[in-house]
């Protein structure tokens, strides 16, 4: 599978590429290790694959660390990484708001002098990725030279992402807006239908098509928003928990009722399925919970024949009143007034 390799091969966040090249270019001219860096954005957004390319850039050496299994030890590992090589060395770390507090002094304050115990150690650069930056302590956040947030994807975007590895046009455009706009999504579902086409082509002749794409879409339970079978059970709860129709002010349901009701863990919920229904406006937030919006009510919980039927009905109403108009001469008249 293709993955990109420099800043401009990596697809979206250009706001983030004319800096990150100003920052990198700036640490070749003056012979310099490049600022502590962190990134911030939502999971399968591209935050590895960014630090990835960094390093590429720099040549730099690159170590790879999860911020929940942080320790001492850790970073002892990490001083015999950037020492044992003249390579300058980034230490990756994943997830780095999950540092607990008594580790996260053994990390920042080699981060800001570059000694451990009172001795010289090899300049280094920290990047972290974090979906959630203010659970980072302040002192560790504070050693962070440069902050990019990474903002939403577009349907082109993913169409690009998934045109770059190998994906026909018509099916990128199939899966680009069922993919919760997001890139890992978007090339996991890519991958599902490339497994669809192996096996099926095993029993018999197959096309590589948007409708064996439909397929793998239809048996996953993603509908044309993107949104699964959970996605829709947190709305229909939402629509049933309160009148909505007769009341002025919905009442919220509160996180928790939600979890426990759908069986969802508080980090799924708030970490996997809120922001994307907030994204799509399904969802709001107020102070007691959540309430579905309209836009929900009207075109994911409520059956779609019933607005099928309203449709046909405004129709044909419309139609009758063109006709009368016409027949009293009303609407020459109309046209000729415009």
């Amino acid at each position: 599978m293709y993955e990109p390799k420099t800043l401009q091969e990596f697809v979206g966040q250009p706001h983030i590429k004319e800096e990150l090249e100003i920052a990198i270019e700036n640490s070749r001219i003056t012979n310099s290790i490049l600022g502590h860096t962190v990134l911030l954005g939502p999971p399968g957004y591209g935050k590895t694959t960014l630090a990835t390319i960094i390093g590429n850039s720099l040549n730099y050496r690159v170590m790879e660390l999860f911020g929940g299994s942080f320790t001492e030890e850790t970073m002892d590992k990490v001083i015999g990484f950037i020492s044992k090589d003249s390579v300058p060395a980034i230490i990756f770390i994943d997830e780095i708001h999950a540092i607990k507090q008594r580790d996260a002094e053994f990390l920042y304050v080699p981060m800001e002098n570059f000694k451990q115990n009172g001795i010289l150690i090899p300049p280094f650069c920290v990047i972290g990725a974090t979906t959630e930056f203010g659970k980072v302590i302040r002192p560790l956040r504070r050693r962070f030279r440069h902050q990019f947030r990474l903002k939403h994807y577009g349907v082109q975007d993913i169409v690009k992402v998934l045109s770059n590895r190998y994906c026909p046009l018509e099916i990128s455009k199939y899966i680009a807006p069922r993919s919760r706009l997001n890139p890992s999504e978007a090339i996991n579902r890519w991958k599902d239908v490339l497994m669809e086409f192996t096996v099926q082509s095993q029993k018999k002749e197959t096309l590589m098509s948007v409708e064996l794409a439909k397929q793998v879409f239809d048996r996953k339970e993603i509908d044309n928003w993107g949104l699964d079978a959970t996605d829709r059970a947190i709305l229909n709860l939402l629509y049933n928990n309160h009148s909505f129709e007769t009341a002025v002010h919905p009442q919220p349901t509160g996180i928790d009722v939600i979890c426990v009701s759908l069986d969802l863990s508080r980090a799924d919920y708030l970490g996997l399925h809120e922001p994307f229904l907030l994204q799509l406006d399904l969802i709001r937030r107020q102070p007691r919970g959540r309430v579905a919006t309209q836009k929900a009510i009207q075109f994911v919980v409520r059956p779609k024949d019933q607005y099928d039927n309203k449709q046909e009905e405004h129709k044909e109403c419309f139609e009758t009143q063109i006709e009368q108009m016409k027949k009293d001469g009303k609407l020459g008249n109309m046209l000729e007034e415009f």
